[in-house]
């Protein structure tokens, strides 16, 4: 997972590659999902957390809790496509 941090908004960018470490050798052609989000003060939780929660068989949603931020998406999905690209 990559970000895009904006002062009212982020992008969130998931790639194909899961074996790089970091965002020192991104490569937007290795993007699988883009998501825009709006994060929002939160309690301060240490470590980088996600919780996808509320699955459905054509969505779910996901939790980002970091330092003093959080966001929740969306992310919706069809058998035949995967995951569709989705703005919150």
């Amino acid at each position: 997972m990559h970000a895009i941090p904006d002062k009212d908004q982020w992008t969130i960018i998931f790639s194909k590659n899961s074996t790089s470490w970091g965002s020192f050798s991104y490569d937007e052609k290795e993007d699988a999902l883009r998501v825009t989000v709006k994060p929002h003060p939160a309690e301060s939780f240490e470590v980088l957390t996600y919780v996808f929660d509320d699955i459905k068989p054509d969505s779910a949603r996901q939790l980002l809790r970091w330092e003093k931020l959080a966001f929740r998406s969306t992310f919706p999905w069809t058998e035949s496509r995967g995951i569709e690209e989705h703005q919150e």
